[in-house]
């Protein structure tokens, strides 16, 4: 896939969902302390969740540069 369509994948939905909470506010659909809830829960629930997925998937790789560990 061409590098515009993987950004477009990445940015695109973040942007729909800042225009649905947008929306959501201004036709009145959310109150405030909805609004409130939901920061709670990506704050306390969603985040530690997608840290803890990534770094389960995460690959590390270990490795040296020679340039560091030269004598001098």
């Amino acid at each position: 896939m061409s590098p515009a369509m993987d950004t477009l994948r990445t940015v695109l939905p973040v942007l729909l969902m800042l225009f649905l909470g947008a929306f959501c506010r201004r036709k009145a659909i959310i109150s405030r302390e909805g609004i409130q809830a939901l920061k709670t829960a990506a704050v306390q629930i969603a985040l530690p969740a997608v840290l803890l997925h990534t770094f389960a998937v995460t690959q590390c790789k270990l490795e040296f540069h020679r340039s560091i560990f030269r004598d001098r």
